[in-house]
């Protein structure tokens, strides 16, 4: 599993013991990665909630469907 904590502690040692330059810009790519990986995780865990009980109705589903069937739609 990807730790993000992992990479701000490898950050902060390099540039601390080795002395490397901390640049804008790798700050700003660092976290858009992790915040893509964030994202990717999120949904990975959204479809694996929604396949596990196919058989339940979700409440954000239910409040875009109609209560009560319109009559014209309906065979005779």
């Amino acid at each position: 599993m990807f730790m993000p904590l992992c990479t701000v502690l490898t950050t902060v040692l390099a540039t601390i013991i080795l002395g490397e330059e901390l640049h804008v810009g790798s700050v700003i790519g660092a976290v858009a990665i992790i915040v893509g990986l964030y994202v990717v995780l999120w949904g990975k865990a959204e479809d694996a909630r929604k396949a596990a009980a196919p058989g339940q109705l979700d409440p954000e589903d239910t409040l875009a469907a109609p209560l009560i069937a319109d009559a014209q739609n309906e065979p005779n």
